[in-house]
Parts: C-alpha cells; sequence; structure tokens
C-alpha cells in the first residue's frame, strides 16, 4: 500500500516524467540526511512497476593507519566486498527469486550482471508491462574509494543499461557534494546522460504542517511555527513529535537529556563529511554572527591555512543545504555566508550547552520550557525567525504579489563608523572599508554612515520600487510604537542616502501575528506579511 507523499509538487511531476518516459531513465536525487528522499524515491514507484531491486550502501568506518585513514567494516570484511555482496543479495532477490548467483567480484562484473538480468527481462517482456525500477541508494556509501563504481556505472550506462527502454535506474545519497561532484556535474562518462535531477530540500512550514496533520497531529500554525524553530523541515525529526503533546515539551523530550536527536548534530556531519572536523569548525563560525561571515572573516576566525581547501568545504555546506551564500546588492558591500539549517542553528546554541549542565540535572523534560522564559532566547528566536523568513522567499514574493517581477532580494546593511578607523585599519578589507567611507563623506553623507543601519531584507524590484522588509517575531500581535516607526524612517533614510537610489521605497512587517493598527502603522508601513502567508503553498 502506497503511503502518501507529503508535498513534494514538482519533484512528483517529474517523476511522473520519468516513469511514462519511453526510453531508458537515469535518475539523480541528492539531499540532507533524514530530508526524505528514500521514501519519496520509493513510495512513488511503490506498486507502479514490474520489479524493484533496491541496493542501501552502508557507510564504512575510518581508521587511521600508518598516517593515512582507511575504510574498515565489522569483522574485517574489505569495503568494497561488503557493498557488492549487498548489490549480489539485491540482484538475487530481485531478478532470480532468491536462487543463489555467483559472488561479483568487482563493480564491471556486477554490471554486467544487472545487465543480462534485464536482457532475461526484456526477452519474455510483454510490450504493455511497467518499467523495472532500480534504486541504488546512498550511492556515495557503496563507492568506496577506489572501488571503481563510478567509472563501472558510467560504462555500463553508456554500452548496455541504456538501451532498455524499461529501465528506471535511480542514484541517491545524502553526501550532496559528492552527488554533485562525480554524478550530477560530471564531466567524465555521466556527462549529459542524467535525465532527472531531484535536489530534496526539507519542508516548507505548510508541508510541515500537512506532515503533522498526516499523523494526527492537529497544531496551530503558531505551534508549528515553534516546532519548526528547533527541528527545521526534516520529516524523521518530525516523526517523534507525539499527538496531544505542546511543542515545548515535544523539544524538551527529543532534543534534550537522552532525547533521540540529542547527539543527531555530531552524527549527521559525521555521516556526510570525510573530514566533518573542518565543516563543524566553519560551521560555527558562521553562527556565531547573526548576519553571517563573509570569506575572509571565515578564513581568519577557523585559521584555515589553505583557501582552496575553505572554498571546498564552504561549498560542500552549501550543497548540503547548511549554509546559503548571500550576495550582495549594491557596492561596498560584501557577500556573506549564513547558517541557514534550524535544527543546526539550535543544536549550537542550545543543545549542546545543555549537555555541558548549564543547568541543574533532572530537569530534561521541562529544559526547554525553562530555556522560553530567558530573554536571550526571546533574542535568538527573533534571529531564526528571520532566517525562516528568508527560505520562505516564494511565500513572501507571492504574499507581497511580487512573483510576477524580477526581484533581487539580500539582507542590506551599512555599519556605524569607527573614529580612529584611520589610524587603526591595516588590513587590504578594512582599507577597502575606509574608502568606502571616504566616498559616502565626499557626498556628504557622512552623518548616515556614523548612524549605521541594518534591514532584514531589502526587495529590490524591477517595477522602480524597492521593499524594505522587517521581520519581527512576536506571540502577540505586533504594536509599533512612536520610537519604533521613527527608527523605520531613519532606516528607509539611511538607506536612501547611502544607495542613492531613485525608486520609491516602502516599508513591510513580516510579524506571525499581524501589526496592531494605529497612527504609526499607518504612517510607516506599507505591507504586512502574517504567519499565515508564510504558510501558503
Amino acid at each position: 500500500m502506497q503511503r502518501k507523499i507529503i508535498g513534494r509538487i514538482e519533484e512528483k511531476r517529474t517523476l511522473e516524467q520519468v516513469l511514462h518516459a519511453p526510453e531508458a531513465q537515469f535518475v539523480a536525487v541528492w539531499g540532507r540526511r533524514r530530508v526524505g528522499k528514500t521514501f519519496l524515491v520509493e513510495e512513488f514507484f511503490r506498486g507502479r512497476v514490474a520489479k524493484t531491486m533496491l541496493v542501501v550502501g552502508i557507510k564504512a568506518e575510518r581508521q587511521k593507519a600508518k598516517g593515512r585513514a582507511i575504510a574498515r567494516e565489522e569483522g574485517g570484511e574489505a569495503p568494497s566486498k561488503k557493498q557488492l555482496r549487498l548489490f549480489r543479495l539485491a540482484l538475487q532477490r530481485s531478478f532470480y527469486n532468491d536462487a543463489p548467483i555467483p559472488d561479483l567480484l568487482s563493480w564491471p562484473s556486477a554490471f554486467e550482471a544487472l545487465a543480462a538480468a534485464l536482457a532475461s527481462v526484456a526477452a519474455n517482456r510483454q510490450p504493455d508491462m511497467p518499467p523495472v525500477f532500480v534504486f541504488l541508494d546512498e550511492l556515495p556509501w557503496l563507492a568506496t574509494p577506489r572501488s571503481g563504481l563510478v567509472e563501472a556505472l558510467e560504462h555500463s550506462w553508456n554500452t548496455s543499461l541504456k538501451n532498455f527502454d524499461f529501465l528506471r535506474l535511480v542514484v541517491a545519497g545524502s553526501a550532496a557534494s559528492w552527488m554533485l561532484r562525480n554524478i550530477i556535474n560530471s564531466r567524465t562518462g555521466l556527462h549529459n546522460r542524467l535525465t532527472a535531477k531531484l535536489n530534496i530540500k526539507p519542508y516548507t512550514l505548510k508541508e510541515t504542517q500537512e506532515h503533522l496533520d498526516s499523523r494526527g497531529i492537529a497544531l496551530s500554525k503558531i505551534e508549528v511555527l515553534e516546532l519548526y524553530m528547533a527541528l527545521g523541515g526534516i520529516p524523521y525529526y518530525l516523526n517523534f513529535v507525539r499527538a496531544g503533546e505542546p511543542p515545548a515539551q515535544a523539544i524538551s523530550r527529543i532534543c534534550f537529556g537522552s532525547g533521540p536527536l540529542r547527539n543527531e548534530y555530531e552524527l549527521l556531519y559525521a555521516s556526510l563529511f570525510e573530514h566533518h572536523k573542518s565543516h563543524d569548525d566553519i560551521t560555527r563560525a558562521i553562527a556565531s554572527k547573526k548576519k553571517g561571515m563573509t570569506r575572509e572573516e571565515i578564513l581568519t576566525s577557523t585559521h584555515s591555512a589553505s583557501g582552496g581547501t575553505l572554498s571546498t568545504r564552504l561549498s560542500e555546506l552549501s550543497s548540503s543545504g547548511f549554509i546559503e551564500l548571500i550576495e550582495p546588492l549594491y557596492k561596498n558591500d560584501f557577500a556573506r555566508y549564513r547558517l541557514i539549517d534550524p535544527f543546526v542553528l539550535f543544536s549550537l546554541k542550545w543543545i549542546e550547552p545543555a549537555g555541558s549542565g548549564f543547568l541543574s540535572e533532572g530537569d530534561d523534560r521541562e529544559l526547554f520550557m525553562k530555556l522560553q522564559k530567558m530573554q536571550e532566547f526571546s533574542v535568538w528566536q527573533g534571529g531564526v525567525f528571520e532566517g525562516i523568513c528568508l527560505s520562505h522567499k516564494r511565500q513572501l514574493l507571492e504574499a507581497l504579489g511580487l512573483r510576477i517581477l524580477r526581484v533581487k532580494m539580500a539582507p542590506w546593511g551599512v555599519r556605524r563608523s569607527q573614529p580612529d578607523q584611520e589610524k587603526t585599519t591595516t588590513s587590504p578589507k578594512e582599507k577597502l572599508k575606509t574608502r568606502a567611507g571616504r566616498s559616502l563623506k565626499s557626498k556628504g553623507l557622512e552623518n548616515s554612515a556614523e548612524r549605521g543601519a541594518e534591514i532584514d531584507l531589502v526587495i529590490d524590484r524591477d517595477d522602480g520600487a524597492i521593499s524594505l522588509c522587517e521581520m519581527k517575531y512576536y506571540s502577540d500581535v505586533f504594536e509599533i510604537s512612536e520610537a519604533y516607526g521613527n527608527k523605520l524612517d531613519e532606516k528607509k533614510r539611511i538607506f536612501a542616502e547611502v544607495t542613492r537610489t531613485k525608486k520609491s521605497i516602502n516599508t513591510v512587517i513580516i510579524a506571525p501575528n499581524g501589526v496592531k493598527d494605529n497612527a504609526h502603522k499607518r504612517r510607516c508601513v506599507q505591507n504586512i506579511v502574517t504567519i499565515d502567508d508564510l504558510f501558503a503553498t
């Protein structure tokens, strides 16, 4: 029986095309661990194909030997031998009714055996029979070092597998950087051979609510948002939530004490990255700054010896969905990397410190409820809400009626000038900032630079307007005071002065429960986005 697939509208549309295509299909699926790749693929094809062959790679533990990393399996079995045995058992079960077949000694022989099995199917196949589905899950783990799997797959697809028009070959992996480098963006034998590519991302807020509803867990939108801030849109994590359990209690049980996600962050990185300590260092550095870090700041903070190595690590974190590169909208600004994964943010800020005993033992079940009462927690929530809004850009643009326009979007800010900047500046980057400050003074804008301003999100539109978005996480209806209204006006003036834009500027407030109608709201704010808008499809 096929279980319901939540969301994934575009992905299901692509898989429908794959299923009904008249020729052989080769599909690559990637996305971070626990995001639901395997569930989507298996449930979509369940009951709709003539045969299914499923092979799931097993991650090999890495040990040090004579100064180099080597892979070892339990019992001393060579990693490639174990993966080949898994392939042989799947082939035997799917095509030979569990009748024994000879051992497969290499990946070329493994794919030759698969081609022979498919040839046997083709010889007895009726014209109206459904396709044959072959699923190689966790391909990066199947492809152990120096095993030759990728090369064998390339050769087999190009010479034999592509000729079986009923074949639907799907490969998937959580190590997104490996998948991109070796399969999706391959420049060797698999170049331009893929017929479809699926990047499976975490659920949106709407999909998260649908997932919980499907399990009989009825929560309000604000409660779903509270869960999302800690667990993100990861189906596996959401499956730990119980019906009738308030979000705070669920998060306490799941993430603290002996909860199932207590050590998930460490396991997550170890499963995805070979050099996960470096990825961890970079992630922690970026997490330390709410607005993110420039590449140069990360290089300095992590004491990285190699810029090239840092670039590789940043690319791997980005392709896995943990960080995002925010490109600047205007001159005199810098590209920044920002941590966007809610669960990783929650782990680093709250789960790990709890493990070091900053609260008394024995309070695990109530720990999250205690954290909620801290002022620091309220500040943290504001930052996470900002990140969630940035990850729901499509819903935001829809709410503002801007989906049909071409837009550029990014946070924006100008830093407060330092009086002694001329004397203390030494680095090339600081010299660039000083020159930018001189440029402002030459235009008579030195007061703006001295005041400084930060805007959560700027939407620069091609209809002659710019929207300045302020994100306010507030448990009640947000009320704009006279002081805050003046602050909004000041930000608008500084933005206009520094950017020298000729476009009209309007202010948008994004607040879960909306904004109270008063004179300051009517004077300062042109658009309001609420939680209902963020939960749109």
